[in-house]
């Protein structure tokens, strides 16, 4: 017997056929993406339009079932979150070729992309939250003695 690090709900990263049965064609595909540009997400989202069953939002939610992302760059906060969920990332190239087929395609290795590293919580929430700059502190102004009679 195997011992698998990480979470008990994702799924090793070499089970192809579990991630495939997983997300059968005939389930509710809801795919997100992370650092793709405007004509990339419009791209995506004409993509997705042409599968049943499919829907492409922006926003990564518990309905996410798919993230998509480009080659080299799923070191994001989406990413880290969708890992830490045991969702697929997938290049958009498996989303173009289901589409070009007509049928949502198998998950096969070609199109999976690493995990991200895992993250602290509070290493994602800085990945989340704006930078902000700290409160400036000033000094007090100075206050006149009281006059003590």
């Amino acid at each position: 017997s195997t011992t698998l690090e990480g979470p008990p709900s994702a799924p090793p990263p070499h089970d192809w056929s579990r991630l495939s049965a997983q997300f059968s064609p005939m389930a509710k595909v809801v795919l997100c993406s992370t650092g793709m540009s405007r004509s990339e997400r419009d791209a995506l989202e004409a993509s997705a339009a042409l599968l049943p069953a499919v829907s492409y939002r922006g926003d990564l939610t518990s309905a996410t079932t798919h993230l998509l992302a480009r080659r080299g760059a799923s070191e994001s906060a989406k990413s880290a979150c969708a890992a830490e969920r045991g969702l697929p990332i997938v290049a958009p190239e498996w989303l173009h070729d289901s589409a070009r087929e007509g049928v949502l395609l198998p998950l096969l290795a070609r199109y999976l992309l690493p995990r991200p590293a895992a993250a602290s919580p509070a290493d994602r929430l800085g990945q989340l939250a704006p930078p902000h700059a700290p409160p400036q502190r000033r000094p007090l102004a100075s206050r006149p003695e009281p006059n003590r009679a």
